[in-house]
């Protein structure tokens, strides 16, 4: 009531837009269905049918081959074989057909005179032989495809639920160097931050993320996703989003979950090699790149000890003590750090280049089938800006002014490397056990510096005018995984599958010798200082190091059954464990001088140059070096159990209902110490639940390449371990002091999804899709004080999020058949999410702006994601442009003035590759062609107050590869 007396326009706006809003989703499902009901009225069969069955197997050891596409010329009829190469194809209408079996890595057969009659099975069996033998001409259908992108749209035909994939061959299409890039192209998803997941406008908190099917930790202090970007694209098969919960699924993925499918063997011997360069406009061979000096092996990825904590500055002393008085001890220790930079300089720095190579084959060794599977990929990039601009507004005395506007220099050097080694035993044609070693590993080289006007300076001494920060920022990442899994069939029961995995993993993310120096300079007395009001007040160096380790085993059990009207069903349950564990660790140091003596010895030098600071401070008699009292600690342990039963019941022909549940138990505990609790103080937050997780789903098939889906689901969100820590830690990127909340709940979201789609021909899909999130007690950001230093996390009292999605992808063909070597795809999204303004946020904001609404959207969520592109691809010449956008994000909300958002960037991608004889390809690409202002304004405005901008720069890239 309180809300609607102080703002009764603002609310009524508010219901206006609400119900303008529902009016045009009602419209669109009325709309929907009438479609779906027009073209199952216009294509029900008058004709009996038939069908077609047999079992598909390799001409080289007369094995049986699963995962081949059945398809049947000049209809939309498709299916696969199954594990055991058997296939059945059903409503086949009568009279003579040409039957197609296709798999990766065999020669596409074609078989002709299959005569069906009516309601009778005519068996055709197929013989495929690997394409390294010489061989006589084979007939192949008219249309010709992908083979891979086939088989990822009939796998996703075939899905229980709502689910998109993109495979390693739009990888390539899209130039996409890791699995954070390549999911940007999936409908309804961005990427935040360049590394995690935001699926239908959630944030990671509500995906689950998980390789080959095993969970991944993070190595993010902040975040509760896998950082993404981790994976090297060159060793990934296909990504897969489920978008719609089924309780086979984590609790968590509300948003969805997202299964990294790393490259398995395959068929029969394969090498592949490429390697490339790259040059960007603003970053390589550019002497004012901004750098910092490192170690020998940053190239690698990793540090090499330069940046180590002086191994005589361990044990750590307690928080607030001081080292040595001043003097040769004090002196010496100080020069045991081994880098004194503490402001970038310019250096020109190479050329970007990257490569990558696998190996995979099948043998046999003591008569039993083996496959293996090797792969490795090396990526080294630069990014560089020096025309950036940072500002920040604030009120005073009752005016808006511009208290911060800052010219902003960053370069980043960014090392990666990943590996990938499989091995398979295949015991029987039935069994198959595998084993899978995932390395990856990550080192981000960062140096920034800002310069520019501060307002009012320090005590409101006008004087005080220049304001210059700088950090030496390195960060690195590596995650290892050993999984080992099997899948198995028993056709003595009924063909009874069942598949299990295993898995050990671990994150680390190290930042050593952060450091971190900003004064203020007075132009009137040329002189500079050190000011309270930052923080850290004195040039510090910060050690942080996180370590995430996981156990992930769980097993799924198929039960093929028949129903009442000879349909087939399955009954599919299985158990679930996962326990993580996590410690963090941070401590800082600064140099201090208790006499004031800094501002005028120190910093006088040359207007003040950060990098002789050291020089200048030990010849003062009183600096000391002391620790900081903000170091910090955490430990967590997270123990997740579930369990679930679920069905896939054919009603009739026509309709199948898949639902069930899962039983999830949540148990988390993290112990805190250090920061503002004091030394030797503890504190510990537990988080237990046990919650019922229903799903129900229909999906129905007017005809065979079309399905309507409709599915409700129960998920969970969980907060993370750093939000659940009652510590305190400087966020440099934010400029904000983060602080935990031990009292967090887990959050409860209802989800509702409707969607169509339309496999016209195989490689083909044209779909639209509804969707409806209800959370309850959603985890968010809130600010602790009004100036807006200090943040922690709240649950709200809800959230709503609504959107739809529409998605094709066509060959030109379908407008001229001299097209056919011309294909587009077209994705678009509309997101809308509010949660409703704590009364300290409203009333904060509704000082400066009586209207300001009553709530905001969710943070990253963006109103509208586009992807769009066209190819031609002639077997030999492929041309891809690509065109990517995503709508205004709430990046930060603020205390007082209006919330921040990244606003809108085109992306415009172009790539040409030639074959060159067999085995050669060349390609070249040029990516970010428009070169976008990156900029985040106060408001979703693209006109409103900055915030923040940059330009990245156009990159043109040149690469050789082959394969054999």
């Amino acid at each position: 009531m309180a809300n609607n007396e102080a703002n009764p326009n603002g609310e009524a706006r508010s219901l206006a837009c609400r119900a303008s809003f529902g009016l045009r989703y009602l419209k669109f499902v009325i709309s929907l269905v009438g479609l779906v009901l027009l073209l199952a009225r216009a294509t029900a069969q008058a004709q009996q049918t038939g069908s077609v069955g047999g079992v598909v197997v390799s001409t080289w050891d007369g094995a049986a081959l699963p995962a081949v596409v059945v398809t049947v010329r000049g209809t939309t009829l498709a299916t696969q074989t199954d594990p055991a190469g058997k296939y059945i194809l059903h409503n086949v209408p009568t009279g003579d057909h040409v039957l197609r079996f296709s798999k990766s890595g065999y020669a596409s057969v074609g078989v002709t005179d299959v005569r069906v009659l009516v309601g009778q099975v005519t068996t055709v069996n197929g013989n495929l032989r690997p394409e390294f033998y010489e061989m006589e001409e084979y007939e192949v259908t008219a249309e010709e495809f992908t083979e891979q992108t086939e088989q990822i749209l009939f796998e996703r035909q075939q899905s229980v639920g709502v689910s998109d994939i993109i495979g390693s061959e739009q990888f390539s299409k899209y130039g996409a160097s890791d699995a954070a890039e390549a999911l940007s192209r999936v409908t309804g998803l961005s990427v935040a931050e360049g590394k995690f997941a935001v699926i239908r406008g959630l944030a990671d908190r509500y995906t689950g993320a998980t390789v080959n099917g095993a969970e991944i930790p993070t190595a993010d202090p902040y975040r509760k996703a896998a950082q993404l970007d981790l994976f090297p694209a060159a060793l990934i098969d296909r990504v897969e989003v489920r978008k719609s919960f089924t309780p086979d699924q984590l609790g968590n993925s509300t948003g969805g979950s997202v299964d990294i499918v790393t490259r398995s063997f395959p068929e029969k011997f394969v090498f592949s090699a490429s390697a490339g360069v790259s040059y960007n406009t603003q970053a390589n061979l550019n002497d004012a790149f901004a750098s910092a000096k490192g170690g020998s092996t940053d190239f690698a990825g990793f540090d090499d000890g330069t940046r180590a904590l002086p191994s005589e500055l361990e044990p750590f002393r307690p928080p607030g003590s001081t080292l040595p008085p001043p003097g040769p001890e004090m002196d010496r220790l100080t020069r045991s750090f081994e880098l004194q930079q503490f402001a970038p300089v310019g250096e020109s720095q190479p050329l970007n280049h990257n490569f990558s190579a696998a190996i995979g084959d099948r043998f046999e060794f003591g008569g039993q089938k083996f496959g293996m599977f090797a792969g490795m990929s090396y990526n080294r990039e630069f990014f560089f800006y020096d025309e950036g601009v940072t500002r920040r507004n604030e009120f005073v005395q009752g005016n808006l002014i511009t208290s911060l506007d800052l010219e902003d220099t960053r370069g980043v050097d960014v090392a990666s490397w990943g590996t990938l080694a499989g091995l398979a035993y295949l015991p029987h044609e039935n069994h198959e056990i595998g084993f899978n070693f995932i390395y990856a590993q990550f080192g981000e080289n960062e140096a920034r510096r800002q310069v520019g006007i501060i307002e009012p300076g320090p005590g409101n001494n006008p004087g005080f005018e220049v304001f210059d920060t700088s950090v030496i920022h390195y960060t690195e990442r590596q995650v290892h995984s050993f999984q080992l899994n099997g899948k198995h069939t028993f056709p003595e029961l009924g063909k009874t599958r069942v598949d299990w995995l295993a898995s050990l993993a671990n994150t680390t993310q190290d930042e050593p010798d952060l450091r971190y120096f900003a004064f203020v300079r007075d132009t009137t007395e040329i002189r500079n200082s050190f000011w309270q009001g930052l923080f850290p007040q004195y040039p510090s160096r910060f050690f942080r190091h996180l370590n995430e380790d996981n156990q992930n085993v769980k097993m799924n059990i198929s039960v093929p059954f028949t129903q009442w009207s000879d349909l087939e069903g399955e009954l599919k349950f299985g158990g679930y464990f996962s326990k993580t564990e996590r410690t963090y660790d941070e401590v800082g140091f600064n140099y201090f001088d208790p006499n004031g003596l800094f501002g005028n010895y120190v910093l006088g030098v040359e207007g003040g140059d950060p990098n002789r600071f050291l020089d200048e401070a030990l010849a003062s008699p009183s600096t000391i070096l002391q620790r900081l009292s903000t170091d910090n600690r955490y430990e967590g342990r997270s123990d997740v159990t579930a369990g679930y039963a679920m069905t896939d019941l054919p009603l009739f022909e026509k309709l199948r209902f898949i639902g069930g549940a899962r039983y999830e138990i949540t148990d988390i505990e993290v112990t805190s110490s250090g920061g503002f609790l004091g030394s030797g103080s503890t504190a510990i937050s537990v988080l237990q639940e046990a919650d019922v997780l229903p799903s129900a789903g229909l999906v129905f098939t007017p005809i065979t390449n079309m399905n309507v889906r409709l599915s409700f689901g129960q998920t969970i969100a969980r907060p993370t371990f750093r939000e659940l820590a009652l510590t305190e830690t400087f966020d440099f990127v934010g400029g904000e002091v983060v602080r935990g909340n031990p009292n967090l709940k887990r959050s409860q979201i209802d989800n509702y999804d409707l969607r169509w789609e339309w496999f016209r021909r195989p490689g083909e899909v044209f779909a639209a899709s509804l969707f409806y999130k209800k959370i309850a007690k959603p985890i968010e950001r809130q600010f602790i004080d009004q100036e807006g230093a200090k943040v922690t996390f709240e649950n709200r009292e809800s959230g709503t999020l609504l959107g739809f999605e529409l998605e094709a992808r066509t060959s030109l063909d379908l407008i001229e058949s001299h097209l056919k070597d011309f294909s587009v795809g077209f994705n678009f999204a509309y997101i809308q999410s509010e949660t409703d303004l704590t009364p300290l946020e409203l009333s904060n904001k509704r000082i400066f702006d009586p209207e300001a609404d009553d709530t905001r959207p969710l943070y990253d969520q963006a109103p509208y994601i586009i992807n769009a592109d066209v190819t031609y691809d002639n077997g030999r010449t492929a041309v891809t442009l690509a065109y990517n956008v995503v709508g205004e994000r709430l990046y930060a909300a603020s205390v007082v003035l209006e919330d921040i958002y990244a606003q809108p960037a085109e992306s415009l991608d172009f790539s040409i590759s030639q074959r060159l004889g067999k085995h050669w390809k060349i390609k070249f690409s040029a990516k970010n062609l428009l070169d976008p202002m990156f900029q985040q304004t106060y408001g979703a405005a693209p006109d409103g107050r900055l915030y923040a901008s940059h330009r990245r720069g156009r990159t043109y890239g040149l690469s050789l590869g082959c394969d054999f």
